[in-house]
């Protein structure tokens, strides 16, 4: 028996994209917002937005079919605490733009290799 699977992701039409490259923009802007005119500094601003990132992911892998509003939160929050994140390594470390791309590269590689181990897969169908 094959076993019914609920999409979760968002057709790819000409508004994801819209909407996609005014999430990332808010991810640039919040990022220096909160760390920069807020003087909260990266580390808060990281901590904050990663912590609602694993609120809003937690909220959207509960919904068995794809919810407009949980995905664009969960998106917008990794924008601004992946934009956080590159500033501290680039600005605070020090590392620049060539060693923290590699860095990221590699934390991302890992992540693909525990995914891939503990799905069997790389399908974003099945999240």
């Amino acid at each position: 028996m094959s076993e019914l699977i609920h999409n979760r992701v968002p057709k790819i039409i000409f508004l994801y994209w819209v909407i996609k490259i005014a999430s990332t923009t808010l991810g640039e802007t919040g990022a220096d917002m909160f760390s920069m005119t807020f003087d909260l500094g990266y580390g808060v601003t990281i901590l904050i937005f990663l912590a609602l990132f694993v609120v809003f992911l937690s909220l959207k892998l509960r919904l068995s079919e794809y919810n407009a509003l949980a995905y664009w939160l969960t998106f917008t929050a990794s924008a601004i605490a992946g934009t956080a994140i590159c500033d501290f390594i680039d600005r605070t470390l020090g590392l620049g733009y060539t060693l923290g791309s590699v860095l990221l590269l590699v934390l991302l590689g890992i992540v693909l290799v525990v995914w891939h181990f503990i799905e069997g897969s790389l399908s974003v169908e099945r999240i």
